[in-house]
């Protein structure tokens, strides 16, 4: 009985020493390796039984094994969070959006976003030097009146959700395209014209050129054209590309005369430019009520049946 005992205490003495971390007798402390690298918590809680809202769920076999009994009525002196919060674990991005509750899900909106994925709700980036970063959010913020803040690595967050009188129209373009699940990069254009182009799964990418100021005929016959009315252009093609709406059938509306790209002249006798329902639809919808939540003129739109050629419409 002596030496089964003393042999046993040898096994588990060996066993002990053998469960130690192999790299220790070389002073060497491995890297553990995680999804995130690192740069975000990804581990809660090490109990095997942990509560989400009122169950008791089993981490290990992933079967349900109680329920917790609510016996509080339940009011603002005497709600326990603890019991009542449906999410238990903080997101592992939480650190990255102090505006929100680190239990927050979906941002707090279920009945409209989901997350498969786990991914940061980053969906507008700017791409380019900080000179260009700076003056694109700038102009993002003017449309705006939430407030927005843009990491180092170009990603438009918004740190306060605000708006005064005015700016539904402007915020629910940014704000929205911000929340959404598709992500919109903002590029400096390369021949300094305005364009956005859609990537995939309705993501796209906008060529903007801040300094230009003019563009589309206004109701007044001007063509003077804020860098953020240009720049709330493309974020409506983005928007149109993000809810897959895209058509580029032609519309019941042509470009008015004075957009023709040969200055007015037309080649030939009520010869007219369709536009197609996108990009109608843009103006329309969405340049015109900013203009008009800013106090600028609207853009001309001109229907097909009212064109008339060498006209001022």
């Amino acid at each position: 009985m002596k030496k089964v005992y003393l042999y046993s205490l040898f096994f588990m003495s060996f066993g002990i020493v053998t469960a130690q971390i192999p790299f220790e007798k070389f002073d060497y402390k491995p890297k553990i390796g995680t999804l995130s690298k690192g740069k975000y918590i990804e581990h809660f809680d090490n109990d095997s039984i942990v509560q989400i809202g009122t169950i008791l769920l089993n981490t290990k076999s992933k079967q349900i094994v109680g329920f917790v009994e609510e016996t509080i009525t339940y009011s603002e002196s005497t709600l326990e969070p603890s019991i009542s919060s449906r999410w238990m674990n903080p997101d592992p991005l939480s650190d990255e959006f102090p505006d929100k509750s680190p239990y927050n899900f979906v941002n707090n909106n279920p009945m409209r976003y989901i997350d498969p994925e786990g991914l940061a709700p980053f969906d507008i980036i700017i791409d380019g030097d900080e000179q260009f970063r700076q003056e694109a959010l700038a102009n993002l913020q003017s449309l705006t009146d939430s407030t927005l803040e843009i990491d180092s690595n170009g990603q438009v967050t918004i740190s306060e959700t605000g708006c005064n009188s005015g700016c539904d129209e402007g915020q629910n373009l940014v704000d929205g395209l911000i929340n959404g699940d598709e992500v919109v990069t903002i590029t400096n254009s390369s021949d300094g014209q305005n364009r956005t182009t859609e990537t995939e799964g309705g993501n796209s990418t906008i060529e903007i050129n801040l300094n230009k100021t003019t563009g589309g005929v206004d109701v007044n016959g001007n063509k003077d054209r804020p860098s953020e009315i240009g720049l709330a252009h493309e974020l409506g093609h983005s928007k149109i590309f993000a809810n897959r709406t895209d058509d580029l059938s032609d519309s019941n509306y042509v470009n008015p005369y004075e957009d023709n790209p040969n200055d007015g002249v037309w080649y030939a006798p009520n010869n007219f430019v369709p536009l197609d329902k996108t990009e109608a639809r843009v103006r329309k919808n969405i340049e015109n009520p900013i203009r008009n939540e800013r106090g600028i003129p609207r853009r001309k739109m001109v229907k097909r049946s009212k064109f008339k050629y060498k006209g001022k419409f």
